[in-house]
């Protein structure tokens, strides 16, 4: 089971990957209480729940957002980097995610009108009903 964001790895200098659901704690609290929940509903709002425990606004998961003039996205260290120019990604052109859409929701809701500051939490929430739809599909198939 897999569901990739980015965040930024400070021990490597660079922003990865990474698979939620290689995260231990998470996926054993999914495995522990999730099991015996049959409604969807009811099992998105837990997971919604538990999502923004693990992964909501804690610097070790948050990243800056920017958009240039000419629509590029790039992605850059929130913390923990001295030089995030060095260390930024683009994402603009990725397939498996809507990095231009992402980028204007958020940076819309800012102060600052060419960058945010997002975290795994909001890149999950942007694709919530494909992401709970993958999620329970595999509900009784948990890691």
């Amino acid at each position: 089971m897999g569901w990739n964001t980015y965040y930024y790895n400070f021990n490597a200098r660079r922003i990865e990957t990474f698979n939620i659901f290689k995260h231990d704690t998470f996926v054993e609290y999914i495995n522990k209480h999730f099991k015996d929940i049959k409604d969807r509903n009811e099992f998105a709002n837990a997971i919604k729940r538990e999502l923004q425990y693990f992964f909501w606004s804690k610097s070790e998961w948050e990243l800056v957002i920017k958009l240039t003039d000419d629509n590029r996205v790039f992605l850059y260290p929130w913390c923990g980097s001295k030089n995030p120019e060095n260390e930024k990604i683009e994402v603009t052109d990725e397939t498996n995610f809507d990095w231009l859409s992402f980028a204007r929701y958020h940076i819309d809701k800012q102060i600052y009108k060419n960058e945010a500051k997002i975290d795994i939490f909001d890149q999950v929430m942007f694709v919530w009903d494909r992401f709970v739809d993958y999620v329970w599909g595999q509900n009784k198939h948990f890691i």
